[in-house]
């Protein structure tokens, strides 16, 4: 079973990953995966319904590598403290035109 799930909004030649992640959480072993959605779209509607959908993190893929280590690191030690990490992207937002 997986610790934790990254999946792409848009995948070629496959299905929506939205609606992917939504697939996933009606199984009651990977209900509680952490899951962050990557994606390049900025759009307000993909970010909520990443969320709605399940999403513990929503991550532009212009991200910025130090961030990104840093939000998986935090997710994972959430996760397995029994915390919850919902939202990093109003932090990558400032910084995720930069790269480390």
């Amino acid at each position: 079973m997986p610790f934790l799930m990254f999946i792409d909004i848009r995948m070629q030649g496959m299905r929506d990953g939205i609606e992917l992640l939504t697939e996933i959480r009606r199984f009651d072993k990977l209900k509680y995966v952490p899951a962050i959605m990557i994606s390049g779209s900025e759009e307000e509607s993909d970010i909520y319904d990443s969320y709605e959908a399940g999403a513990n993190l929503y991550i532009v893929k212009t991200y910025n590598n130090k961030i990104f280590r840093k939000a998986i690191r935090q997710t994972i030690e959430a996760f397995s403290n029994g915390k919850l990490i919902v939202d990093i992207y109003s932090y990558c937002d400032t910084n995720h035109n930069s790269r480390d």
